[in-house]
């Protein structure tokens, strides 16, 4: 262990009180480091949801500490200087210019979030190491030159969604050159970032409490809502948008109604992260079957242990993931899970073992893989229970953490030799 303290600045589009999976693995990281005795800050927008981020922002604190992380929130509409380069761009022959100069349509550099907000913080920064957390939003090139112009070392977390085009955008090459090393979720990411170019490549998986829904009461969390304790219920939880898969889950289950009437959808999560899509296609139920859904809108992190542990099933269909946490926390309350089969995905759910997965986009299927779950219980059982065993042996967090200090602790100190 480093007998000085070190400093990591993370960069990342949203921390907390935005809630995601990456913002839930971004503060495990940190606060674990923090723990061990090292700084930690994050550098962040001022927005906890897309409209925020495309707006003026959510108006939280511009720096605070939360559990012992350092949090610099900066606008997403940038300042100034920003805005003026993005008029100029606008012109013609000055668009043209500055296209033919960076490779970029002149809407980069003065649409929001904007991209020189969070490289500006990273200016006043002085870290030993730079955690790009991400890769997704317009703010990591620049971020990326800052470090290296400074001689920051770079760790990147991608977070790559393989299933989506922004997985291969050309720009990833140089960002994968850029770092001292770069964690992958899954084999399946790692050898993508590979052929991609990065060079020092390691998987680090996210991991949960052995004790996680130790305190968790489902059949409580029913009650309350006035849910039967033999009632099935099919639980998704996180945002409820299309490459989510909510509204293809929301047209399984009614292929489930018909042959399991009582089956009871449940959707939990944030309600500002519910589409346009998943709203229309819930507003074309039918009266009886939009009484079959149960929206557990804003539900808190003290009650997620007891709320994945009421239902049958947690049924998520997500093609964008890099991960999915969730998996681990429903097999942490012993319950099945049902996934889409992608790589990320794969790579976590062994299929008839501790779960079950489905072709992308088949809602067929999906309906299926859900009778086969609420039918028989005790199937559904089996399933839980060797997921709660993967989860607890392939998964723990302790080692997660150590494996992050390690990493972190090793690329800070290259630094220090230079």
């Amino acid at each position: 262990m480093s007998t000085r303290t070190l400093h990591v600045v993370a960069a990342v589009q949203s921390y907390a009180p935005a809630v995601g999976g990456a913002q839930h693995l971004l503060a495990s990281i940190l606060e674990s480091w923090v723990a061990q005795g090292h700084r930690a800050t994050v550098i962040t927008y001022n927005a906890t949801s897309t409209r925020e981020l495309k707006g003026r922002g959510a108006g939280l604190p511009p720096s605070e500490t939360l559990n012992g992380v350092d949090i610099i929130r900066v606008s997403p509409a940038g300042g100034w200087p920003s805005q003026l380069l993005y008029q100029v761009s606008r012109r013609r022959v000055l668009g043209g210019i500055t296209r033919a100069l960076t490779g970029l349509d002149a809407p980069y550099w003065g649409d929001r979030p904007n991209a020189f907000a969070l490289s500006h913080a990273l200016r006043r920064c002085d870290p030993d190491v730079l955690l790009s957390v991400g890769w997704f939003s317009r703010h990591v090139p620049l971020t990326h030159a800052v470090a290296r112009a400074r001689g920051i070392p770079i760790v990147g977390l991608p977070l790559f969604h393989l299933e989506r085009p922004s997985a291969s955008w050309p720009r990833h090459r140089w960002l994968c050159r850029s770092t001292s090393a770069l964690v992958a979720l899954t084999p399946p990411e790692a050898v993508h970032a590979q052929t991609l170019g990065a060079r020092d490549v390691q998987v680090i998986a996210p991991g949960i409490a052995a004790n996680w829904a130790a305190h968790a009461n489902g059949p409580s969390w029913r009650a309350a809502r006035g849910i039967s304790a033999d009632r099935p219920v099919v639980l998704f939880v996180g945002r409820q948008v299309r490459h989510k898969g909510a509204p293809l889950l929301i047209a399984a289950m009614q292929q489930v109604w018909h042959e399991c009437p009582e089956a009871l959808l449940v959707f939990a999560g944030r309600s500002h992260n519910r589409d346009a899509e998943t709203t229309a296609a819930m507003d074309q139920l039918q009266p009886a079957e939009r009484d079959r859904v149960l929206l557990a809108d804003d539900f808190s992190n003290e009650e997620a242990p007891s709320l994945l542990q009421s239902c049958s099933v947690l049924a998520m269909p997500s093609v964008q993931d890099s991960f999915g946490l969730v998996y681990l926390q429903a097999w942490s309350a012993g319950r099945p899970v049902i996934g889409a089969d992608v790589a990320s995905t794969r790579s976590i759910v062994r299929h008839g073992e501790n779960g079950l997965l489905v072709p992308p986009n088949d809602k067929s299927a999906l309906a299926q893989a859900i009778l086969s779950c609420v039918r028989n219980p005790a199937y559904a059982d089996q399933l839980g229970r060797a997921g709660q065993e993967r989860a607890n042996s392939a998964y723990p967090l302790r080692a997660q953490h150590e494996e992050w200090r390690l990493l972190l602790e090793r690329i800070s100190h290259s630094r220090s030799k230079t």
